[in-house]
């Protein structure tokens, strides 16, 4: 884990950053929103002189739709109330490909979260980085800067990029074009729309609430190559400000990992065994040595993908600036077990929701 860790850290590939964008690329950026007023103020000023923005409000209640237009984006709205047996994400992602299929011929469509904040180069190293992909490749996704919330916010969205990170060699596949991750990030996905509109991947999975990771496996199924990118120099996310939001969120998503009660037991048991097993060895040694492997593996995935911004200190009446990653990366290699034992509890979380009814996110109750 810990060698996997470090392939992606310091082997993933990232685009090419670009000082004056000449923005030729035939591209557009979809965008699902759901009561996202306040992000898209943000977001949408720093997309719209790159390429044109397409936004779906999905059922809103904060003035999404208004802002989104006020600021230069085309909206979208559904004609009916979310149907039984899809989730609100799917549905507005379909909606949005079925607008962008009818009214542009662009090559590349961007889909990408509300929450996300994009570099002035953005979208141009995005699809610079894409057009480098083999011709049955139809994706790039990657991993964004992911900018913490409150303390302890960390520890309980930590271990999901750890699980990520150390054990998918994404740099491997993606240097050798073999072979398959079977793996899309929700948070943005470069599609080429063809593939896209021959597979039409959200609405075959409609119901799905890890929709990415099953698009993942679904491309795979049909012989379609992803390129996963370590894209934390162009595209940042602040996923939640509170560990109470990114509990709830994490748990919402857990259990879809595995799908089934048994294997979801199985993985958390497995979990909390790599998280203290090297409390049991027969040595000091030994346990240091499990103990340190472990923590690279954390401190790797952080350094990875830990970019910007950077953190500014004052020191001898001097302002140092010190990059996000060397503070947060060792800090992580110590709590490895804590936020790794907190990934397991989620888990569980997870499949007492799933099997209770209680899987809610965004204000709905997904039962099915």
């Amino acid at each position: 884990m810990a060698a996997i860790g470090a392939g992606n850290a310091f082997l993933m590939r990232k685009p090419r950053r670009i000082s004056q964008p000449t923005f030729q690329h035939n591209v557009v950026v979809l965008i699902p929103a759901r009561n996202e007023a306040e992000n898209l103020a943000e977001l949408i000023p720093q997309l719209t002189p790159q390429c044109r923005v397409i936004v779906c409000d999905d059922e809103s209640e904060d003035g999404t739709a208004e802002i989104a237009r006020a600021n230069g984006a085309q909206v979208i709205s559904p004609s009916e109330a979310l149907p039984f047996g899809w989730t609100g994400k799917n549905r507005a992602c379909h909606l949005l490909a079925k607008v962008a299929l009818e009214s542009t011929d662009c090559k590349w469509w961007i889909f990408l979260d509300a929450d996300a904040r994009v570099s002035h180069d953005f979208v141009e190293s995005s699809v610079g980085l894409a057009e480098q992909m083999p011709k049955n490749w139809a994706v790039l996704t990657g991993f964004p800067n992911i900018l913490p919330g409150k303390f302890p916010e960390p520890l309980f969205l930590g271990w999901v990029g750890w699980i990520l990170l150390s054990t998918n060699p994404f740099f491997l596949v993606s240097r050798t074009r073999k072979s398959h991750n079977r793996f899309t990030n929700g948070q943005i996905t470069v599609w080429r729309s063809s593939v896209y509109a021959e597979l039409w991947p959200n609405e075959q999975l409609k119901g799905r609430i890890l929709e990415d990771v099953m698009i993942g496996r679904l491309l795979a199924k049909n012989g379609y190559g992803v390129d996963v990118a370590n894209l934390a120099s162009t595209l940042k996310v602040r996923m939640y400000d509170t560990w109470k939001a990114a509990f709830d969120g994490m748990s919402k998503n857990s259990f879809e990992i595995i799908g089934s009660a048994i294997g979801t037991v199985v993985l958390a048991a497995f979990l909390m065994f790599i998280a203290w097993g090297w409390l049991f060895a027969s040595s000091a040694w030994v346990a240091g040595g499990l103990f340190l492997m472990l923590g690279l593996g954390a401190f790797f995935m952080t350094l990875g993908v830990k970019g910007d911004p950077s953190w500014d200190y004052r020191l001898a009446g001097k302002t140092i600036r010190v990059p996000n990653a060397y503070l947060s990366a060792p800090l992580n290699l110590i709590v490895a077990p804590i936020m790794i034992s907190i990934g397991a509890v989620t888990m569980i979380r997870s499949l007492i929701w799933k099997k209770r009814g209680l899987t809610t996110w965004k204000g709905r109750v997904y039962t099915h």
